[in-house]
Formats: C-alpha cells, sequence, structure tokens
C-alpha cells in the first residue's frame, strides 16, 4: 500500500516463488493455505524485484535523499527484515535507496494505548487489536493485514 498525504495512491500484492536457496516452513504454508505447487508457479524473484522497483520509482526518486517512503506496518521490523533480505538476494543492496531507516510501527501506539488506558489483552497479535476495535481482518494476507494495520493506527492516534 502506497500513502502520500494520507491518501492511498496505490496498492497491490506481489508474489514471488521462493529464491531456489529457500527452506519452505510447512507451517507457514499452512497457515497462508498454499501449497509448495501454489508458490512454485508465481512469478520468479528477479520478476517480481523488477515489479516493485517499478512500482516504487513512480512515486520516490530513489536518487533523492530526502524523497523516502517511510515503511509502516505491525511489528513493521520483520516486514522490513524480509524486504531487505529480497533486495540483498536479487543483488540490490539499495534498500535504503527506496526506505527511511525510520519506520512506523502500530504495535508502539497499542503499547501506548495498553498503557494510557490499562487495557489488557490476551495477546498483541494483529488479529486480536482488529477485534477490539472492531476492525474486519483477513488474517495472513499481506494486503488485508496493511489495510486493517492502516485502519488500527489511524483509531489509535484520533483516539475514536
Amino acid at each position: 500500500m502506497i500513502e502520500i498525504d494520507g491518501k492511498v495512491i496505490e496498492e497491490g500484492s506481489i508474489l514471488s516463488r521462493p529464491f531456489e536457496s529457500s527452506e519452505i516452513d510447512p507451517e507457514a504454508l499452512r497457515v497462508h493455505g498454499r501449497s509448495v505447487e501454489d508458490i512454485n508457479c508465481y512469478q520468479s524473484p528477479t520478476a517480481a524485484h523488477e515489479e516493485l522497483a517499478n512500482c516504487l520509482s513512480k512515486y520516490v526518486n530513489r536518487f533523492d535523499r530526502a524523497d523516502k517512503f517511510v515503511p509502516a506496518g505491525y511489528f513493521v521490523n520483520f516486514d522490513t527484515d524480509m524486504l531487505r533480505s529480497f533486495f540483498r538476494n536479487n543483488s540490490d543492496e539499495f534498500y535504503g535507496a527506496w526506505f527511511t531507516a525510520v519506520n512506523i510501527d502500530v504495535a508502539a501506539f497499542v503499547a501506548w494505548k495498553v498503557a494510557e488506558e490499562s487495557l489488557q489483552f490476551k495477546d498483541y497479535k494483529l488479529g486480536t487489536l482488529c477485534n477490539h476495535y472492531c476492525i474486519a481482518i483477513e488474517a495472513h494476507d499481506a494486503l488485508a493485514d496493511i489495510r486493517a494495520t492502516r485502519q488500527l493506527f489511524r483509531r489509535l492516534v484520533n483516539k475514536s
């Protein structure tokens, strides 16, 4: 999801089959409802990287130090670590050409809300929080997760 000045201007999913050296976790496949056959039908990592770079370049000048995306998500370091690894595995050491080093982690806003309002949750999974704030979510789908995370962030910041 690409948001500029508070407005979502593009969203989508880029699916990539694993790198040949990747180990595939059967539990991850189960959780996401996919099979090895499914993921091996996705486009190559090289093609996915090119698609991503083409999308990013529509909105950011990677040569301008002040023009960068700010990654946002729920426990966003997991996502940025995966994305950095994806770039490196595609022989691209320039993740920082597109993204700032500073992230917006909505889980930190949850911690703030918990402290501020003495809330308690059985766990701090995105689904649990979305449930609490009546936000619909289709778990384990990246686009659905970021849509729900965006709603959760706005709800926490606006205290509504």
